[in-house]
C-alpha cells in the first residue's frame, strides 16, 4: 500500500506505526491500566478510581482495572497487533473519522495492513459474569448508514483503493439468527470472543503468519494483486477418478492462497477436519528449515475450490491420456486452497527467508466435496500417524450425515447433536465439551467434558432416535425424539428438549450444576431424562408419535421439575460423592440410583426395577447376614469337589486326578505342614480344578 505513510506522516490523531505498536502492545495485553504521573496529580486520579503502585522523587505509577468492554476492546486490538497490522489506533476512544458533513464516527479499533486491508471493528461486551442476549439490529444499522462516506473519506488515501473489513465483535452476548442474516447480508463481519480468541491463539503458533488465515476467512474470493494471472508449471494427471495437478511452489505464494481447516473446540466447526498446529512441532520444523538446511520431498496436498486453467504444453512434450505436462494458472483469491495435508511443513517456512526462495512440491485438486477431503485426510493420517478418537468422532456427523445407510445416519446424528449442544450459544452446554484434537486448547482450560464420552454415554445408549433396527438393518422402533427422519428434524427437536432440561438443572441447581458438568455427572443427567422419558412411555406406547419438542417438554416438564427440586436440596459435597469412582457405563448406571432414590423419597410412583434392592443394599442391613452366607456357601463348594475327588481317587487324590501341577503341590504342601486340617483344597483352588478335570 504505497501511499500508507500518509496516515502517520500528515499527523492524524491516534493512530500509531509498527513501532508505536510494539510499546502500546505490553499494555494492552494487561487487564489494567498502568501510566506514570507527576505526583501532583496523584491525589485527583485517586478520587477517578486509580491505585497507587509506586512513588518516586516526582512521578508515581498508578493503576486501575479495566471494565469488561475496554478489556475485549482491548483484546480486539491485540489480535490485529499480534498478526502484524502495519498502523492501529493509539486511544481508540479518540479515534473518529467522518461519517458526513457535520458529524465523525468514533471507531473502537482500527487497522491498516500492508495487504491493502483496512479493518473497521465496533465492539460490544457484557459483564463476564453471565451470557445474555443482545440486538444488533441498530447497531448494523448504524454501520450500514457511516459506511459510505468513512470509505469515502479513507480512499482518497490509498492506491489502489483498499478491501474494507468492517467487524461487529461480541463478548458474553448471544447473537439472534436474524441478525446473523442480517449481517451476512450487509458484508459485516461477525466474531464471538472465542473467534478471536482462537485467532489469538493461531497468532502464538504462527506469529504474523495467522494473517494468511483471518483475511482468507474474511476476505473468501476476494482478489490478491501480487498473484493476479500467476502461472506455474505443472503436470496434469487422473488420480482414481479425480483429476489433480503437480508443481513446484515458493512457500510465500501457498500461504497467500492456502487456508487450514481446523477442527478445534471453535464454535464455526462445519466442514473441518484438519489437527491444531503444534508449536512445538512447527519449531522443529523451521529449525529443520533454516538450520539445518533441510527440505520436504513430500507433497502438500490441497483442494482448489474451483476450476483450474490448464494450457498444456507443446505437442513434442511426451503426453498421454492420463499425464499431460503444460501451464497452470493459479486462483488470485484468498481461501481459494484448503490444505488437506502438510499443514506444519508449510507453516515452518513462516518468518524465514527461504519461504520467497524454496519451493515445495504441490499436489493439487479441484473442487473435491468436502466429505472426500475429509475422507482423504482421515485416509493419510489413519495410516501414518493415529488420529485421536475426539477428532474422528467429530468428523462423523459431516462424514455420514443424512447417509442413505440408517446405521450410518444414526452415527452421524448423535455425533452431530453433541456437536450443536457444545455449538450453540442458546445451549446450557456451549463450549464445555473438548472437541476435536485438543493438543492445543484454544482456551488455554482444562473441559471437563469429552466429546466420545458424551456420545457414548449420554446420547448412544440412551437411544433417543432409534430404539431397534430389524435384519435388513433399517429401524423398526423409534426413540422420543425421532422426528420422521434422522437428519435434521429429528436434530432439531432433540436438542431443543436437551436445551430445557440442561438449562433446567443449571438455573434452578446451579451449585450442583457446577459438580456435575463432568463426563459422568451429565451422562448420568442424561440417563435420568430417558427415565422420565420411558416412565411415560411405558403407560402409551405411542405417546411420542408425531410430537413436537414442545409436546415432549410438556409431557416430562412435571419429572424434570420435581427433579429440580429435590437435586437443590442435595449438599454439592453429597452429590460430589454419587459420582466418585470408576467411569464408564458402570459408573453411570451407579451414580443414577442416588438419583432414583432421591426422585422415589419424593414420590413414590417413580420407581426403577432394582431400585428398591438397591436402596436396601445400600442400608447395611443385610451385610452381616450376607457374609455369613457367602462364607457358607463357599464351604459347601470346597467340600464337594474335594468330596468328590476322594470318592474317585482316594485320599491322594491330588497325585492321581488330572488336576494341574501347581495345585497339586500346593494340597501337598497343606498337608505336609498341617496333617490335622479337614479340608487341604481352597476356594481359590475350585476354577482350575474344574476347568482341567472336571
Amino acid at each position: 500500500m504505497s501511499n500508507q505513510n500518509r496516515w502517520y506522516n500528515e499527523g492524524i490523531e491516534n493512530l500509531v506505526d509498527e513501532d508505536g505498536i510494539k510499546k502500546l502492545l505490553p499494555n494492552k495485553k494487561k487487564s489494567k491500566y498502568s501510566v506514570s504521573i507527576p505526583l501532583s496529580d496523584l491525589e485527583s486520579k485517586q478520587k477517578e478510581g486509580w491505585n497507587l503502585v509506586k512513588t518516586r522523587k516526582t512521578t508515581a505509577t498508578i493503576e486501575k482495572e479495566k471494565v469488561e468492554f475496554e478489556k475485549f476492546q482491548d483484546l480486539v486490538w491485540v489480535m490485529l497487533a499480534e498478526m502484524g497490522f502495519s498502523y492501529l489506533t493509539k486511544d481508540s476512544n479518540k479515534f473518529k473519522l467522518p461519517r458526513g458533513v457535520e458529524k465523525d464516527k468514533q471507531i473502537d479499533v482500527f487497522g491498516i495492513d500492508k495487504e491493502d486491508v483496512v479493518v473497521l471493528a465496533e465492539c460490544k461486551a457484557a459483564n463476564s459474569e453471565g451470557t445474555k442476549r443482545i440486538d444488533l439490529d441498530s447497531y448494523i444499522t448504524d454501520i450500514c448508514d457511516y459506511r459510505p462516506n468513512v470509505t469515502q473519506y479513507l480512499n482518497k488515501f490509498f492506491s489502489p483503493k483498499p478491501k474494507y473489513i468492517f467487524l461487529l465483535c461480541t463478548s458474553n452476548y448471544i447473537i439472534g439468527n436474524s441478525d446473523k442474516e442480517r449481517m451476512k447480508k450487509e458484508n459485516i463481519v461477525w466474531m464471538d470472543r472465542s473467534r478471536i480468541e482462537y485467532f489469538l491463539d493461531l497468532t502464538s503458533q504462527l506469529g504474523p503468519l495467522a494473517k494468511y488465515q483471518f483475511l482468507g476467512e474474511i476476505l473468501e474470493g476476494k482478489s490478491i494483486p501480487a498473484l493476479k494471472d500467476y502461472k506455474v508449471p505443472a503436470i496434469k494427471a487422473k488420480m482414481g477418478d479425480q483429476i489433480c495437478y503437480s508443481m513446484m511452489l515458493n512457500p510465500s505464494t501457498l500461504l497467500k492462497l492456502g487456508f487450514v481447516l481446523h477442527r478445534t473446540d471453535d464454535n464455526s466447526r462445519r466442514g473441518t477436519y484438519q489437527r491444531y498446529v503444534k508449536k512445538q512441532r512447527l519449531a522443529s520444523v523451521n529449525d529443520y528449515i533454516v538450520n539445518q538446511g533441510g527440505f520436504f520431498p513430500n507433497s502438500i496436498i490441497v483442494n482448489f475450490d474451483r476450476e483450474l486453467s490448464f494450457q498444456p504444453g507443446p505437442s513434442s512434450i511426451p503426453s498421454s491420456d492420463k499425464v499431460k505436462v503444460g501451464t497452470l494458472t493459479l486462483p488470485d483469491q484468498y481461501k481459494s486452497a484448503f490444505i488437506i495435508d502438510g499443514q506444519h511443513r508449510l507453516y515452518g517456512y513462516a518468518g524465514t527467508k527461504q519461504k520467497d526462495t524454496e519451493v515445495l512440491p504441490v499436489i493439487a485438486f479441484s473442487k473435491l466435496p468436502p466429505e472426500k477431503q475429509t475422507n482423504m485426510f482421515v485416509d493419510i493420517n489413519t495410516k501414518a500417524k493415529a488420529v485421536k478418537r475426539n477428532l474422528i468422532e467429530s468428523l462423523n456427523g459431516e462424514l455420514y450425515w443424512n447417509s442413505k445407510n440408517p446405521k450410518y445416519a444414526l452415527f452421524a446424528l448423535n455425533s452431530m447433536l453433541a456437536l450443536e449442544l457444545n455449538d450453540n450459544q442458546d445451549s446450557p452446554l456451549f463450549n464445555m465439551l473438548e472437541v476435536g484434537d485438543n493438543s492445543t486448547n484454544i482456551n488455554k482450560e482444562k473441559k471437563e467434558i469429552t466429546l466420545t464420552y458424551f456420545i457414548d454415554n449420554a446420547i448412544k445408549r440412551e437411544k433417543f432416535f432409534v430404539i431397534d433396527f430389524s435384519k435388513n438393518g433399517n429401524p423398526c422402533s423409534f426413540g422420543p425424539f425421532y422426528d420422521g427422519d434422522l437428519a435434521n428434524n429429528s436434530l432439531s427437536k432433540a436438542f431443543n428438549v436437551l436445551r430445557y432440561y440442561y438449562n433446567e438443572i443449571k438455573t434452578k441447581c446451579r451449585l450442583q450444576w457446577e459438580v456435575l458438568s463432568t463426563n459422568l455427572g451429565v451422562s448420568t443427567l442424561s440417563w435420568m431424562l430417558c427415565e422420565f422419558l420411558l416412565e411415560k412411555r411405558n403407560k402409551n406406547p405411542d405417546i411420542y408419535n408425531n410430537t413436537t419438542y414442545k409436546d415432549v417438554i410438556r409431557l416430562i416438564s412435571d419429572r424434570v421439575d420435581l427433579f429440580c427440586t429435590e437435586l437443590s436440596k442435595k449438599d454439592p459435597s453429597e452429590v460430589q460423592s454419587y459420582i466418585k469412582g470408576k467411569f464408564g457405563y458402570g459408573a453411570v448406571e451407579k451414580a443414577r440410583r442416588h438419583f432414583e432414590r432421591f426422585m422415589h423419597e419424593a414420590d413414590n410412583s417413580f420407581t426403577q426395577d432394582g431400585l428398591d434392592m438397591w436402596i436396601v443394599e445400600q442400608s447395611g442391613l443385610y451385610t452381616e447376614q450376607t457374609k455369613k452366607s457367602i462364607d457358607k456357601l463357599s464351604s459347601e463348594i470346597v467340600s464337594f469337589v474335594e468330596d468328590t475327588l476322594i470318592e474317585a481317587y482316594g485320599e491322594n487324590y491330588y497325585f492321581d486326578a488330572k488336576i494341574p501341577d501347581k495345585i497339586s503341590s500346593k494340597i501337598f504342601d497343606r498337608r505336609r505342614k498341617n496333617s490335622q486340617a479337614t479340608r487341604y483344597i481352597e476356594l481359590e483352588d475350585i476354577r482350575d480344578i474344574i476347568l482341567t478335570s472336571w
